[in-house]
């Protein structure tokens, strides 16, 4: 009965996440090489951004992966059947939180001695969309000493960095960077191992002075990459990485930009966007409208009832959660009342095909929103204000002469 429940729980799980990954989500990008090391326990170390939401994205890109997560994460029944793994008490979660680890510590060990998973862990605790990463707890270092000591053997270490160009928003795009694998030797000790994990996630990390200056290092690399392949927008911003000076200058671009315009545009990502190719550009809106507006018709009550939820988030890394732990439930319910019902009339083959297709358009809709907002956004303002394609081109030329300076 419990390998029953466990399976149903798993196979459960993987679907949501399946929904929220093809869904919520335009793109997710992986730099780097997602590579088991045979014969090696191994860590993989993740910076932790945008709430629980970083959980599902790290699974799409790190499947054989066990993840450690919150434990209040699993309060209730349906969090719980959403969010699998092993569960442990964080700091602000209670006073006695090593006592109350200490079975899923023993269990972290099991995972890392069997070597038939790599065990994911967030070194921060908790997340943050802020300028600078938090201060990294030192559990990962005590795991990684307790399984060198109990089994004579080294183990490995991967850090992970994970960014959103629109963390809080339906349609934006993820990217995880991989970072260099390292070997922790059986000499070394808790303090050494820490500093070794410290210095390791700070060099694939990226942190800003001021929030401007995050503002300007997002805008600059989301208007390099909106249109074509000459630029990534993770690329970008690793360029811009500790370049103070430079960003000054390219937000005062930007400003500059932004007061030419005479009329309110529409915002995409934080930019006022016109078109690359306004024929291009006007074609992609209307092919992709059908589908986007049948996605959303289809599951206007959890769209709505998601946004909202949103808005009584308290900070924004959770934003994301609280829209998809609204939406995303409400929607599977609509659809298997939606199913119940016809099955009373069609039956139940028919009622499959049904509900089926009706999933697979919304699946398919959702993940063109995205697309089809930049490029609506885009014929929008320039029907509004046309001198601004070419005011957007020159900043876009502005900005990548600045970058290569």
């Amino acid at each position: 009965m419990n390998n029953i429940k466990s399976l149903i729980h798993k196979y459960f799980a993987s679907f949501f996440a399946f929904l929220v990954i093809k869904t919520y989500f335009r793109k997710i990008s992986i730099y780097g090489e997602v590579k088991n090391t045979e014969n090696q326990a191994e860590i993989y170390l993740l910076s932790h951004r945008n709430g629980a939401v970083d959980g599902w994205v790290y699974g799409y890109a790190l499947p054989n992966a066990i993840f450690t997560l919150a434990k209040q994460l699993q309060k209730n029944v349906f969090i719980k059947a959403v969010f699998p793994g092993i569960a442990i008490f964080r700091k602000k979660d209670s006073e006695n939180y090593k006592t109350e680890n200490i079975a899923a510590f023993k269990l972290m060990l099991r995972v890392l001695k069997n070597k038939q998973n790599s065990l994911a862990i967030f070194p921060e605790g908790t997340s943050s969309l802020g300028i600078k990463h938090l201060a990294f707890e030192d559990g990962a270092a005590q795991i990684c000493r307790s399984f060198i000591r109990q089994n004579k053997e080294n183990i490995a270490i991967t850090p992970v960095a994970i960014f959103y160009d629109a963390p809080t928003e339906l349609g934006g795009k993820v990217y995880i960077a991989m970072g260099k694998k390292n070997i922790i030797e059986i000499e070394e000790n808790i303090a050494e191992i820490h500093k070794i994990i410290s210095t390791k996630m700070e060099k694939i990390l990226v942190e800003y002075d001021t929030e401007q200056a995050q503002k300007t290092a997002h805008q600059a690399a989301l208007i390099l990459s909106l249109y074509g392949k000459k630029y990534d927008y993770l690329e970008v911003i690793y360029k811009l990485r500790k370049q103070a000076e430079k960003l000054a200058i390219i937000a005062e671009k930007i400003a500059e930009y932004e007061n030419k315009l005479p009329i309110k545009l529409l915002f995409y990502k934080q930019v006022e966007i016109f078109p690359d190719n306004l024929y291009i550009s006007l074609w992609t809106s209307l092919i992709t409208t059908p589908l986007v507006f049948f996605a959303f018709i289809c599951n206007l009550l959890p769209v709505i009832l998601g946004f909202f939820a949103g808005k009584k988030a308290d900070e924004k890394h959770t934003i994301s959660l609280f829209r998809i732990l609204t939406g995303y439930p409400l929607a599977i319910l609509q659809y298997v009342i939606l199913f119940l019902i016809l099955a009373c009339f069609y039956g139940v083959l028919y009622s499959l095909l049904f509900i089926f297709i009706a999933l697979f358009f919304s699946i398919w809709g959702f993940n063109l929103y995205g697309a089809w907002k930049k490029n609506l956004f885009s014929v929008i303002n320039y029907l509004k204000y046309r001198k601004g394609q070419k005011e957007f081109q020159g900043l876009k030329n502005e900005l990548e002469k600045e970058l290569n300076n």
